[in-house]
């Protein structure tokens, strides 16, 4: 009984940190934005004038959440409010647009412009609150993971304090991932693995992948998962036994349809964008494309209540649209954004290299620490002799691959935001700051410090940067 009530306790500390931290970043956002004149008024522009009739609801409208609708921030509640109108906006995936619309639906307006700000207001109160939630999952996940309510707790704590703070309150998705991811995780971690559970982790890791690309590297411990659970295949020694061959054959059939519906969500979003953007091609009537377009009249305007279908749109064939695999992401990617195998290697670069520097050594260091650790457990050497975490290894794999394309492929300062969702970087950071491992030593202890330190300066500059249009990561 003492041992729930001291969880409990933990997690309600856990869900005050997370707030107070949103509350700070929102606050400190707008001083910033109210001080600091705005780099750009693109913002502005999209939101117009208040009426009179707005009165004081307008004015903390301005003051709280105009300064977080920033960058990215507007092509999502451009695509909440009026659908898929460019070809660039498929360079964001639908979840967050859709999940902000839905909730705005009880209350939307009639006018385009107070929509739009219904919706902003909605879009940022989802992040925050998705914040909140995806800390207190971030522990009951590194409660699972590291078997130490400590470094557990101090996981939790750290991921409060993020380099990338301002984008988790504003209309990002990095709030809604995270909650998503941690959660999805969670359930399927579980240690009393149950079918519900397990299906219910994996439809939150399916929401993940809906939210933005990566969310399809949640395959990653997916697989690790299905392996570690996997039943045995024994011959038995006076003939064969069918049951074990027929448990096995339908583990990996369920493990086939969970990668199918985690995979989903990215499938869908490319197969609307072909059928929005590539009706002027010349298809022939018996091809699989031909099949898409003609389908795509009965289901649109079903993701999205307004789109390019509506607006009198002059379709044309766009090139991507004849490739073997056509994607419009990975073309918009590479043609808007400048995405691509070492493009972001120039020298005007290296500033944004250098921001995002200190979380690629750190993201390292957590990488070497868990494959030292799995080396030694597979040995059996020492106070390591203990069973090989899959677990982990799976969350090792997933963040590597992430890190290593984002450094060669992306905009590499986006790194600080998108390994916000990995348990296994924050499990390594409270593991160092709990002490719970002598092998870390006094240089673990630096390193602890010199990272809150780092994201304490990100925590309080990148409000400063983003919430005047300047730019940042």
């Amino acid at each position: 009984m003492a041992k729930e009530s001291s969880a409990w306790r933990g997690y309600l500390t856990i869900a005050s940190i997370a707030v107070a931290s949103r509350v700070a970043t929102v606050i400190w956002t707008a001083l910033a934005h109210h001080f600091i004149s705005d780099y750009d008024t693109a913002t502005e522009l999209m939101f117009g004038e208040h009426p009179p009739s707005a009165g004081i609801a307008g004015r903390l409208l301005d003051t709280f959440v105009l300064p977080l609708v920033r960058w990215d921030a507007l092509f999502f509640l451009s695509i909440a409010s009026d659908g898929y109108l460019y070809e660039h906006h498929h360079a964001f995936f639908p979840g967050l647009p859709l999940l902000m619309r839905t909730l705005s639906l009880p209350l939307l307006p009639s006018s385009t412009t107070s929509a739009r700000r219904l919706i902003a207001v909605v879009g940022v109160i989802l992040s925050n609150g998705c914040f909140v939630s995806a800390a207190v999952g971030l522990l009951h996940l590194a409660r699972q993971l590291a078997n130490d309510g400590r470094t557990a707790f101090f996981a939790a704590a750290l991921f409060c304090l993020p380099a990338s703070s301002v984008f988790m309150s504003s209309l990002y998705t990095e709030s809604a991932f995270c909650c998503c991811a941690f959660w999805g995780l969670a359930l399927l971690y579980r240690r009393r693995v149950t079918g519900s559970s397990t299906w219910l982790g994996v439809l939150l890791l399916s929401a993940a992948a809906s939210l933005r690309s990566n969310g399809v590297l949640m395959l990653i411990p997916l697989l690790f998962f299905n392996v570690r659970t996997s039943p045995p295949v024994v011959p038995m020694c006076r003939g064969w036994d069918w049951r074990p061959l027929i448990c096995f054959i339908g583990h990996w059939l369920r493990a086939s349809l969970h990668a199918f519906i985690i995979v989903l969500p990215t499938a869908l979003t490319l197969v609307y964008g072909f059928s929005v953007h590539c009706r002027g091609c010349a298809f022939q009537q018996d091809s699989w494309q031909s099949f898409v377009l003609r389908r795509a009249d009965d289901i649109s305007g079903m993701i999205f209540p307004s789109s390019v279908h509506g607006h009198g749109h002059h379709y044309h064939c766009r090139p991507w649209c004849v490739q073997v695999v056509p994607s419009i992401y990975g073309f918009v990617q590479r043609q808007y954004w400048g995405v691509g195998p070492f493009l972001y290697f120039q020298l005007k670069q290296l500033p944004n290299f250098l921001l995002a520097l200190p979380c690629l050594l750190m993201v390292t260091w957590a990488q070497g620490d868990t494959w030292k650790r799995t080396i030694a457990a597979a040995a059996g050497n020492g106070h390591h002799s203990t069973t090989v975490d899959w677990r982990l290894v799976g969350e090792a794999v997933q963040l590597a691959v992430l890190a290593t394309f984002t450094v060669t492929c992306a905009n590499v300062q986006v790194l600080t935001r998108l390994v916000s969702s990995s348990p296994l970087l924050w499990l390594h950071q409270g593991r160092l700051l709990a002490d719970s491992d002598v092998t870390m030593g006094r240089r673990g202890k630096w390193m602890a410090s010199v990272w809150v330190g780092w994201s304490c300066v990100y925590f309080f500059v990148g409000p400063l940067m983003f919430g005047n249009f300047l730019p940042w990561t």
